[in-house]
């Protein structure tokens, strides 16, 4: 996580992509083994994201099977405001801000949960990985996720994920690793395979 807290600063970036109010992110990848259930997935996202009726801001999704569908689809929907890339530094910049982060990247999982950002993580792709209560789980049907992300932006979930911590670091490490590597006397003993 050392990485990500060095992202572009959120008011230039901010006002680089024209978001002035909350917004959303959205970043729905394809599930491999659901690549024929791809487009109606994301149509499905797009269906809740408009009727919760904030900016979205979408990026591509992945190269996996079933990743055509949703591109096509994003690039046509009036309901995103859609590119293709977003520089990681942005995207990060953007992530700190967001009112919550909607798909099912691993981004929802690590980085979202970092900067305090709730997430709303859809369908199985991200299943059995450890999450904190930033993230609410959500099948691919649009009630559940338009009632998903209106818990995730509320201001009393978000008075409760406040004091939660990222089982994944504070964003700290190096210099811990740093000290540690330091202090180590570098010596026949550490040197000699026994």
């Amino acid at each position: 996580l050392d990485s990500i807290f060095s992202g572009g600063k959120a008011s230039s970036v901010r006002r680089r992509y024209g978001l002035q109010g909350p917004y959303l992110i959205l970043s729905q990848h394809a599930v491999p083994h659901q690549a024929d259930q791809a487009g109606a997935q994301v149509r499905q996202t797009l269906k809740a994201l408009a009727h919760v009726g904030l900016p979205v801001i979408a990026s591509s999704p992945n190269t996996d099977s079933g990743g055509e569908v949703i591109l096509r689809i994003l690039k046509s929907s009036r309901a995103v405001r859609f590119f293709p890339s977003l520089p990681h530094a942005d995207y990060l910049g953007l992530l700190r801000e967001a009112s919550a982060l909607v798909g099912n990247s691993s981004s929802g999982i690590i980085e979202a949960p970092a900067f305090g950002t709730p997430a709303v993580d859809i369908g199985v792709r991200q299943a059995g990985r450890e999450r904190t209560a930033h993230v609410l789980s959500s099948p691919h049907r649009a009630s559940a996720i338009e009632a998903a992300v209106r818990k995730a932006i509320s201001p009393a979930f978000r008075r409760r994920i406040s004091r939660v911590r990222s089982p994944y670091g504070d964003g700290k490490t190096t210099p811990k690793v740093v000290r540690l590597l330091v202090a180590i006397a570098i010596n026949d003993q550490l040197l000699t395979k026994s």
